[in-house]
């Protein structure tokens, strides 16, 4: 896997670390902190970012502002989702991996989540890789995809295209 030409391995944790940014499918195990700002300011901190002028801005693209007091363990599963989102976008990665960003979500909800990470790759510069086994996201949302079938890419291309190839795998 080539970062800007270079070898990931050649990068180095740290610098893995600072330009990959991961969301896990539960969005429950990034909340540990008792607000949503202290949850969206955590990893900044750790990978020694000071200042915070610019999370208000991320935090208003995520539609967090009016939440920042709140206990995120309380929030809906799209909120959480966002608050995961926006904490691992804090220290700015330049590709964002998502595992299963929509599971156990409404259709609002999941429509919600995919309108926020369009927003952040047109406003933020970032590549985002989403992992799913939904269709209607790939299909809706997707500009390219691929289809993993034992550890291999069993297809590339256009989502329609990986759309139809998972649906032949039944």
């Amino acid at each position: 896997i080539l970062l800007d030409g270079r070898n990931i391995g050649d990068l180095g944790e740290s610098g893995l670390t600072r330009s990959v940014g991961i969301v896990f499918q539960d969005p429950n195990k990034h909340l540990f902190h008792d607000t949503v700002l202290e949850e969206v300011e955590f990893a900044r901190r750790e990978m020694g970012i000071e200042g915070n002028g610019d999370l208000d801005a991320l935090m208003g693209k995520l539609r967090l502002t009016d939440l920042r007091s709140r206990n995120p363990r309380d929030l809906s599963g799209g909120q959480k989702q966002k608050v995961a989102i926006a904490s691992v976008m804090s220290f700015k990665p330049r590709i964002l991996i998502l595992d299963e960003p929509t599971r156990g979500l409404d259709l609002p909800e999941k429509a919600e989540i995919m309108r926020v990470l369009r927003r952040l790759v047109v406003e933020e510069s970032i590549s985002i890789m989403v992992l799913t086994h939904d269709l209607d996201i790939i299909e809706a949302f997707g500009d390219r995809a691929a289809v993993l079938r034992g550890g291999r890419i069993a297809f590339q291309g256009e989502p329609e295209g990986a759309v139809r190839a998972m649906m032949e795998d039944g």
